[in-house]
C-alpha cells in the first residue's frame, strides 16, 4: 500500500498497489497478456469498499495507460482521469479503443520531447468523446512522474490539483 498526498495541503491517502512496480515487472516477470486496465479498475473498487464515494484514476508511463484502459469499466464511473505521459497501447491494454469509451473528465499531460508519448497523448485525447477534456504537452523530455518534478514540476502539479479540485471537490 503506498501513500498519496490528494490535493496541496492535505494530508496522504491510501492507495492501493504499488505504483512504481506494476505486475510484469522487477521480481514477477513479464508477459504481453497482462491486463493492467483490470488493475485500475480493481483500484477504484479497493477505494470504494474503503468509503471513498468519489475517484479520479491518475497514473503515469504504464499507469496513465491503466487508467485510460480501465476508466470506461469503472462503475460507477470515476470523477476522472489524469494521463501523464504513456503509449496508446501496451501488452493486452488497448488505450485508443479504451479513449474512444472515455466519457468522465480527462487531463492528458506529456513532454513534447518525450519519444513517441507526446504523439501518443494527442492520439486519445482526438478520440476521446468527454466533452470535459483537455491536452498540455510541455516543454521538455521528462517522462511519467517525472512530469511532477523538474522543469515543469510546478506546472504539471497546478494542473494536476486544479484538475482534482474542479472533479473531487470537498
Amino acid at each position: 500500500m503506498r501513500l498519496a498526498p490528494v490535493r496541496p495541503g492535505a494530508g496522504p491517502a491510501r492507495v492501493p498497489g504499488d505504483v512504481d512496480r506494476p505486475r510484469g515487472y522487477g521480481a514477477s516477470g513479464s508477459s504481453l497478456d497482462l491486463r493492467y486496465d483490470l488493475d485500475a479498475v480493481a483500484g477504484a473498487g479497493d477505494l470504494r469498499r474503503q468509503g471513498a464515494n468519489r475517484a479520479v484514476l491518475m497514473g503515469a508511463s504504464l499507469g496513465a495507460l491503466a487508467a485510460v484502459g480501465g476508466g470506461p469499466d469503472v462503475t460507477p464511473p470515476p470523477a476522472g482521469v489524469v494521463f501523464m505521459s504513456a503509449p496508446t497501447a501496451f501488452a493486452a491494454v488497448d488505450g485508443e479503443a479504451s479513449a474512444r469509451r472515455l466519457t468522465v473528465p480527462v487531463l492528458y499531460l506529456a513532454a513534447r520531447d518525450d519519444g513517441r508519448f507526446g504523439a501518443a497523448a494527442r492520439a486519445l485525447f482526438r478520440v476521446t468523446p468527454a466533452t470535459d477534456k483537455s491536452l498540455r504537452i510541455l516543454p521538455g523530455a521528462n517522462h511519467g512522474m517525472d512530469l511532477l518534478s523538474y522543469d515543469q514540476g510546478p506546472t504539471v502539479r497546478a494542473l494536476v490539483f486544479a484538475f482534482l479540485a474542479e472533479h473531487l471537490p470537498d
